[in-house]
């Protein structure tokens, strides 16, 4: 539970919006998930989830949005997605987000701008079965690219993506890294590399 107090004349929308990007993301690592900069969809036929980390600018969110348009999916994470990682397995949690679209995707899909979009959230567990790295390039061939990423480099990738709260501390660099770890044993990694065009 988190309670909130919004200083007077600070916009509700603003406030919502920095307090879920940046410290809610927080305060779940706080509380021992890992969080990850990561748009993400559920499948409606068995709950298996789709993950797209990446930095910003990557594709996460508007392949995260496309991908829950189609029937049979759901968006449940635009740019942070909470795991409760166990050495037995992964399951995504629900952390409050909000779809934040970029000008040429709004547009493309017909959006209104500006409007603070909440997800819902899928009832059941929902169970990781892929993480996708976008690498978009206007220059790549129409055929996307899917390609397994060896454990050193998903541990480095992983790692870039995750929100830590204190990176002076060792003990929180640890936690994070034994998390990632453990996700990489039960979720595998793919590079999605594709040409930067709707």
């Amino acid at each position: 539970h988190v309670d909130q107090y919004v200083c007077p004349g600070v916009p509700l929308d603003h406030y919502l919006s920095v307090f879920e990007h940046e410290w809610l993301p927080l305060i779940y690592q706080c509380w021992g998930y890992l969080v990850l900069h990561a748009g993400a969809v559920a499948r409606a036929s068995d709950s298996a989830v789709v993950v797209f980390a990446g930095v910003s600018g990557a594709g996460k969110s508007t392949l995260s949005f496309g991908l829950g348009q189609r029937p049979g999916w759901q968006q449940i994470a635009d740019d942070s997605l909470a795991l409760a990682v166990e050495p037995a397995g992964v399951e995504a949690v629900p952390l409050a987000n909000a779809v934040r679209l970029r000008p040429a995707t709004v547009a493309y899909y017909g959006r209104q701008s500006g409007a603070r979009q909440p997800l819902g959230w899928r009832e059941g567990r929902l169970k990781p079965k892929a993480i996708y790295l976008p690498e978009a390039s206007t220059d790549h061939p129409a055929q996307p690219e899917i390609i397994p990423v060896g454990p050193a480099q998903a541990l480095n990738r992983l790692l870039e993506q995750a929100y830590v709260l204190d990176l002076e501390s060792p003990a929180s660099k640890r936690t994070v890294a034994s998390q990632s770890l453990d996700l990489m044993r039960h979720v595998p990694v793919f590079r999605l590399r594709y040409r930067k065009d709707f």
